[in-house]
């Protein structure tokens, strides 16, 4: 092991590779974590010219580094986008040296060396939960990625910052065994075993997560919808100190979303930027600031204007006041039983949409 091992970033990336080796993945399954894991693409010539790559399908591009070995099997690895930190270079002191690619190349080689054949194929976990794919077929990938048996599964929906995605699953997997990729959309599918709280430990600042319940492998389509739904509803962690409170809503969990599931599913952003409701609020939030959104959110989720501002730490007149210019802007009252829920509606309506901007 070289000092580059134990650099931010491709220690992590290492260990994952041998972990994905101790469990006796194959080289598709290997290729595919070590691609999510470390932001790069990664693939491999057999001795018998099969090529394997992840992401699958993409040809060897002309910025990789490459390693060949004595058989005639060779190896590459080129950088993703953005370029991870421990790539040579991409660091504002001039990266992490220059053999921090080799390093895993080198590790690369003896995976493939140690992994059983795979004809080619590269699995890819969105298989998963494609309800397209058949149970027996989903339950191949679901092995080849480590996961054998029935036991119940949880698949979440995350987004963020890269790095924070990557701090926030790297605590998951202490906690069980996870696999991920990123979504066509921005977001990440999280495949998941043992992992039971996502709410109950920190989320690094920028990461939200929407996750779906607990199912067996005939169930993961219907929960990767749920947790797509309960993503549309996250929001972007602010602090990474605390695990976060369900009224903050860093972490979104499908099952209790309830009837509010459909609005995510079915709504589309066009038809909820046409709500006058929501207009009038998206005008309120740019006039007002963010402040204002907090604001009426403590309020909807609270039953008096005290409560809402013991939970925003700030004095009732305060709420008050900006209580009474919202009222003012959306036309109704929002501390009557009715209109609390009018409010609710309008919030939640307008933070779809604003998920909808972002990915």
């Amino acid at each position: 092991m070289t000092a580059a091992d134990d650099r931010p970033g491709l220690a992590a990336v290492l260990d994952q590779l041998d972990d994905a080796l101790e469990r006796g993945l194959d080289l598709g399954a290997v290729l595919t974590l070590v691609a999510a894991r470390s932001g790069c693409r990664v693939g491999a010539v057999l001795g018998d010219g099969t090529e394997v790559a992840a992401p699958p399908g993409i040809a060897a591009p002309l910025d990789r580094r490459v390693r060949c070995l004595a058989d005639g099997i060779e190896v590459w690895l080129a950088p993703g986008d953005p370029v991870p930190v421990w790539w040579p270079g991409a660091g504002a002191d001039g990266g992490t040296g220059p053999d921090a690619a080799d390093v895993l190349l080198r590790r690369l080689g003896i995976a493939v060396r140690c992994c059983r054949p795979v004809g080619g194929t590269v699995v890819d976990p969105g298989a998963a939960v494609d309800p397209g794919v058949p149970l027996e077929e989903r339950t191949a990938v679901l092995r080849r990625l480590g996961f054998g048996g029935t036991a119940p599964m949880t698949v979440a929906a995350v987004r963020g910052p890269v790095a924070a995605v990557e701090e926030f699953l790297g605590r998951a997997r202490s906690a069980g065994s996870c696999v991920h990729r990123p979504t066509d959309d921005g977001a990440h599918l999280v495949l998941a075993r043992g992992v039971v709280d996502w709410v109950g430990r920190p989320v690094p600042v920028g990461v939200a997560c929407g996750t779906g319940p607990a199912v067996a492998p005939a169930g993961l389509p219907a929960a990767w919808r749920q947790a797509r739904a309960a993503l549309r509803f996250a929001l972007p962690s602010t602090q990474s100190v605390h695990p976060p409170s369900i009224a903050s809503s860093v972490v979104v969990e499908g099952d209790r979303l309830g009837p509010y599931a459909v609005l995510a599913e079915q709504l589309s952003p066009e038809r909820i930027a046409q709500i006058p409701d929501v207009r009038c609020l998206e005008h309120l939030v740019e006039e007002c600031g963010p402040e204002m959104l907090r604001t009426l959110l403590a309020v909807a989720s609270t039953d008096s204007l005290r409560q809402a501002a013991r939970d925003l730490h700030v004095h009732h007149n305060s709420v008050a006041h900006r209580v009474r210019r919202a009222e003012r802007a959306l036309g109704f009252g929002c501390t009557e039983p009715f209109g609390r829920a009018r409010l609710l509606l309008t919030l939640s309506l307008h933070r779809l949409l604003a998920s909808h901007r972002v990915g």
